[in-house]
């Protein structure tokens, strides 16, 4: 149905229209490491992007997905680290914009985290501030 039959019909029956979306896991996926270097390694093309690096730094890889990445992409990281992981990540994230820190906190907050971590140039020039007093 479209929304507006949809309106239509609970005005008729004198009810409320709700419409709700979930996470499922019923279309998850689970990528191999190699699945995540060989689709994700052109968002890396100033660094060797290997295995190792999926494993060991998973938030550098978070925070190339949030700040170059697309929707496929995010998918592919969330199906590897799993819902959960990848919130913690986002939440401990470095942001080069102030506006993907801004969409993320949003996010963040409707799933009841804050984040942790303000953008990089708010930081490099407090910390510039502070080295210059």
């Amino acid at each position: 149905f479209e929304v507006s039959t949809l309106r239509k019909l609970a005005t008729a029956l004198r009810c409320e229209l709700v419409v709700k979306l979930e996470p499922g896991d019923g279309n998850a996926i689970h990528p191999t490491r190699s699945e995540v270097v060989a689709k994700l390694r052109r968002l890396f093309w100033d660094q060797e992007f290997t295995k190792r690096h999926v494993e060991e730094n998973p938030l550098w890889v978070v925070e190339r997905v949030l700040e170059y990445g697309n929707l496929e992409d995010l998918h592919l990281v969330i199906g590897f680290l799993g819902r959960a992981e990848f919130l913690r990540k986002v939440s401990e994230a470095r942001f080069s914009t102030e506006r993907t820190r801004e969409f993320w906190e949003q996010i963040l907050k409707k799933e009841g985290m804050t984040c942790t971590r303000r953008f990089s140039r708010e930081e490099a020039a407090t910390s510039w501030r502070s080295s210059n007093d």
